[in-house]
């Protein structure tokens, strides 16, 4: 489970360089690449890099094991 009280998620949009960017981030700690979340996260991380960037948007993810996990899109 991603979330619960005491890790909960983090939504943000701004304005960057003439588009949008569009954050996700929890603070779920523990965790130090993308494929320690665990069976078939690295496949989903990479379909949806796939499909954001096919649409001319840019996708990046970072993973801290203090800080948590976010992710950023951004739109054109």
């Amino acid at each position: 489970q991603l979330w619960h009280d005491l890790h909960p998620f983090r939504v943000t949009t701004t304005a960057e360089g003439g588009g949008v960017s569009f954050g996700v981030a929890s603070a779920i700690p523990g965790h130090r690449s993308e494929a320690s979340r665990g069976p078939g996260c690295s496949l989903s991380i990479q379909c949806a890099r796939r499909v954001v960037e096919g649409h001319g948007c840019t996708f990046s993810i970072h993973v801290d094991a203090v800080s948590g996990i976010s992710v950023k899109v951004v739109l054109p």
